[in-house]
């Protein structure tokens, strides 16, 4: 079972990056989905996100995570608002200090 959605990883990504002042477009963030899911995979031997992973022509997509941000095209999505939640009812600490050891490599 995962532990969370393959979107509420990527709104912490682009909540972390917009903190950092790092650009972030679609395929960015695909690549960091996909480093993500391999990571956790790695290390804990679950999936972090159920939604499927596919090649691309320029690299891993999470389709619908993908669909949701095609409107940028490849210019950098804005992020405005506040830290969003991984899990429901929990804050996730866990995977979002995950999610930023990801970031930092």
């Amino acid at each position: 079972m995962a532990e969370t959605t393959a979107r509420r990883v990527a709104e912490y990504i682009l909540f972390t990056a917009h903190e950092r002042s790092i650009e972030m477009t679609n395929l960015k963030l695909q690549k960091l989905l996909y480093y993500c899911q391999a990571w956790y995979l790695a290390f804990l031997g679950k999936p972090l996100f159920g939604e499927r992973i596919e090649a691309w022509i320029h690299g891993p997509v999470v389709p619908p995570v993908f669909g949701s941000f095609k409107e940028h095209r490849w210019n950098v999505i804005p992020f405005h608002g506040p830290e969003p939640e991984i899990e429901d009812g929990d804050p996730g600490r866990a995977i979002k200090d995950h999610i930023r050891d990801v970031l930092n490599a």
